[in-house]
C-alpha cells in the first residue's frame, strides 16, 4: 500500500506506518567482547530469574493498559474521520473546501499522534521481550555451567521452568498488541484512501453533470 497523506499536507509525519519488528535490528559492529567471570554465579542466576519475571509482569500489565487506551482512542478517531468524509458533499467541496480539509486534517493528525505512541509502545514490548528472553537464557547457562557450586539448583530450575512458560504467553501478548496496532494503521490508511476517492468521485460527477 502506498503512502497515504493527510489532505494536501506533505512531508514527514503525514503518513501512518506499519510496525516492523526488523526495524529494531541493526547490523552488528565488530567489537571486542569482554568476558566477565561472576564470583557468585548463584546470586547472578537468581538476579537474572527475578529480572526476567519482572519484565514478563511489565509486558502483561502494560499490554492490558495500552491496548485499552489504543482501542478507545482509535475507534473514536476512525469514526470521526468517517464523519468528516460524510460531510464532504458537493457544495462543501466547491465552496468550503479549505474548511472541510481542515476538519479532516485535524482529526487525522490526532489519529496519527495516537498511532505514533502505539508504535513506540509496540517497540517497547519487543525490546522488553527480547531482554527477558536474553536474561532467561543466561540464567539457564549459569545453572548448567555452575550447577555443582550452586546451592539448591533445583529451586532455580523450577523458577526457570515457570519463566519459560510465562515467556511463551508473554510473546503472544506482544504479538497481539503488534497485530492490533497494524490493524489500526491499515484502517487509517484505508479511510484516507476512501476520502481521496470520495472527493474525486463527487467532483467528477458534479462537473460531468454541468458540462456544457
Amino acid at each position: 500500500m502506498g503512502d497515504v497523506r493527510l489532505g494536501r499536507a506533505q512531508g514527514p509525519g503525514t503518513e501512518a506506518v506499519y510496525f516492523d519488528d526488523n526495524s529494531l535490528i541493526m547490523d552488528p559492529e565488530p567489537t571486542a567482547t569482554p568476558v566477565y567471570e561472576f564470583s557468585n554465579p548463584q546470586k547472578r542466576a537468581w538476579d537474572l530469574v527475578v529480572d526476567t519475571k519482572n519484565l514478563i509482569v511489565r509486558i502483561n500489565t502494560d499490554r492490558t493498559r495500552y491496548e485499552k487506551t489504543l482501542r478507545s482512542k482509535m475507534d473514536k478517531q476512525l469514526f470521526r474521520l468517517q464523519q468528516s468524509i460524510a460531510s464532504m458533499h458537493t457544495r462543501a467541496l466547491l465552496y468550503d473546501r479549505n474548511k472541510v480539509e481542515y476538519v479532516w486534517e485535524k482529526e487525522a493528525v490526532t489519529a496519527l499522534d495516537v498511532m505514533d505512541v502505539a508504535h513506540m509502545q509496540t517497540a517497547e514490548f519487543h525490546r522488553d521481550y527480547r531482554e527477558a528472553e536474553r536474561k532467561h537464557k543466561e540464567a539457564e547457562r549459569l545453572l548448567k555451567n555452575h550447577r555443582d557450586i550452586i546451592q539448591k539448583p533445583e529451586e532455580i530450575e523450577q523458577k526457570l521452568e515457570m519463566n519459560a512458560k510465562e515467556l511463551y504467553f508473554a510473546k503472544k501478548e506482544v504479538d497481539r498488541f503488534t497485530t492490533l496496532y497494524n490493524r489500526f494503521v491499515e484502517q487509517f490508511n484505508h479511510i484516507s484512501k476512501q476520502k481521496e476517492e470520495h472527493i474525486a468521485k463527487t467532483l467528477k460527477e458534479h462537473f460531468d453533470l454541468h458540462r456544457p
